[in-house]
């Protein structure tokens, strides 16, 4: 996850960029309006927001399908 006007972001693209190459499934965000180090901003509705993301996005794949159960 990068910010939009971020002094990393090229190099957190290039990272995503490579692991991609790399086969890695990869799902690059560019966050609009957050601060560098906003997920650590505890209370913050910007924090929520993205860590509400970061944890879909762990989450996909991981539970299992509940039309395959049946």
């Amino acid at each position: 996850m990068d910010r939009r006007s971020d002094d990393l972001r090229s190099s957190g693209e290039d990272f995503a960029r490579r692991l991609t190459d790399a086969g890695v499934d990869v799902e690059l965000v560019t966050a609009a309006g957050v601060p560098h180090g906003h997920l650590n901003a505890i209370g913050s509705p910007l924090t929520h927001a993205s860590l509400d993301r970061l944890a879909q996005r762990l989450l996909r794949g991981q539970l299992p399908d509940p039309q395959e159960e049946r």
